[in-house]
């Protein structure tokens, strides 16, 4: 299975189990730290968000302890609930959509009511976060490690001092990415 794929039916499983938590949910949106789209599952017909609903997203993903809110969407109600990381920063948001007429519920309600999918899609996240920032801290140590491997080599050549300097140098231009 595809990484991308893996990733959303991971996350379509998380809104089977919110399904779960509130029958009444028409359409999912999950949201990484910078904004970004992870997953959705939009309602039919797709609901317009508006300038209040993207204010209230960027409040969850910058601001540390912001919970949840709740936004008026037309004939639907938005519920936001931020993702925090362990340090309990924000890692992104969790959106519900849920028609108006059975949007009774306040943010910090809903909020408490999908807690236990919410955490756990937090500890999701996380291990992803932490997988990719491991994953490219391995490709620079790799990068790293060739550079040593290819100035050992040029070290070990004729005792020409201009041309393993040379050498040298180019080898460190071509690892940093720099035009001659």
């Amino acid at each position: 299975m595809e990484a991308g794929n893996e990733r959303e039916q991971v996350l379509a499983d998380y809104g089977a189990l919110l399904r779960a938590f509130l029958p009444q949910v028409s359409g999912f949106y999950s949201y990484s730290q910078d904004g970004s789209s992870l997953w959705s599952a939009e309602p039919n017909p797709p609901v317009p968000l508006t300038t209040d609903y993207q204010t209230a997203l960027t409040a969850l993903l910058t601001e540390p302890g912001a919970g949840a809110s709740r936004v008026e969407l037309g004939p639907t109600v938005a519920y936001l609930v931020s993702l925090l990381n362990e340090k309990r920063q924000p890692l992104g948001a969790l959106v519900l959509l849920v028609p108006a007429g059975a949007a009774t519920m306040t943010a910090a309600d809903c909020a408490a009511l999908v807690l236990p999918a919410s955490r756990t899609l937090e500890r999701e996240l996380s291990l992803r976060v932490r997988l990719l920032e491991g994953y490219r801290k391995l490709s620079v140590q790799a990068a790293e490690e060739r550079l040593l491997h290819e100035v050992e080599h040029a070290v070990q050549g004729p005792p020409d001092c201009q041309a393993m300097l040379g050498r040298i140098l180019g080898l460190c231009r071509h690892y940093l990415q720099l035009q001659t």
